[in-house]
């Protein structure tokens, strides 16, 4: 479900951080995640956009704190959009609470 976004056109471009775009990916859900470097407030940042629900930024001083962040936060777009692929009418109070912790969890960092 994860691909290079663009065929790799976006690398080496100006991001959305006032970075270069080192790496770039998307999914075909509707997500996507950029590492930059050199951006205007960090040394490296990570965008993550989950189309039509949420956009975040990590800050960090490490190209392998940006991957291993990547990583991490990959995995749990791919269980919100697990969590999303349940049936509105089947959504309980738990459901919402698991989905704003998986939200929370991409955001706390």
């Amino acid at each position: 479900m994860w691909y290079i976004f663009d065929n790799s056109n976006s690398i080496g471009k100006k991001g959305s951080e006032g970075g270069i775009i080192l790496s770039d990916f998307e999914n075909s859900n509707g997500a996507r995640i950029t590492i930059e470097q050199d951006g205007n407030i960090a040394p490296f940042s990570v965008t993550i956009a989950i189309y039509n629900l949420m956009f975040h930024t990590y800050f960090c001083d490490s190209e392998i704190d940006a991957i291993s962040y990547r990583k991490e936060t990959i995995e749990r777009i791919d269980e919100i959009f697990e969590l999303l692929e349940i049936e509105t009418e089947k959504r309980n109070e738990d459901w919402k609470i698991n989905f704003n912790h998986r939200i929370e969890e991409i955001c706390k960092n």
